[in-house]
């Protein structure tokens, strides 16, 4: 392993998260499960440590049917306007919706803090939206624009 991905181990086995880990060459993958308030996001970290760059990925238990794409689009551009940390992605191969937040650590001096974060801005970020999505696939009753007012009136940061 190396600097970044002992940092990180050690972060997630302090704060007790459950997760699995898988090593080749020099990138590290770390997943877990986590429930959040409103749905259940499948979170991936990739650290690359040649590059020194954590990735965050928290995919949402949605998927995307391509007639519905064209909105869902819409949602994630009208999410990520004025995001701070991270963005959505809508990969329109499959419908996966997912949430990044990265940071690159070259010459850092780096703490758990980092870590914790930048796994917050992305877990919260992710859970802050994810039911007006849903609302906006499922039951099909909001525009876009009115789905993401809904989750950004429902309390909480913009990430």
């Amino acid at each position: 392993m190396g600097r970044i991905t002992d940092g990180l181990i050690a972060f997630l086995e302090e704060d007790s998260w459950n997760f699995t880990k898988d090593e080749k060459e020099d990138i590290t993958t770390v997943s877990f499960r986590y429930s959040g308030k409103k749905g259940v996001v499948f979170t991936t970290i990739i650290v690359r440590e040649a590059m020194q760059v954590v990735s965050m990925y928290s995919r949402l238990d949605v998927t995307v049917e391509e007639e519905q794409r064209p909105a869902a689009a819409e949602f994630v551009c009208r999410a990520n306007y004025g995001l701070l940390i991270g963005n959505f992605e809508l990969d329109f191969r499959d419908g996966e919706v997912r949430y990044k937040a990265s940071t690159d650590l070259e010459g850092t001096t780096f703490t758990s803090v980092v870590f914790r974060n930048l796994l917050h801005a992305n877990l919260s970020t992710s859970d802050r939206y994810h039911k007006a999505l849903k609302r906006l696939l499922v039951l099909d009753d909001l525009s876009p624009e009115q789905a993401v007012a809904e989750a950004e009136n429902d309390g909480g940061d913009n990430g």
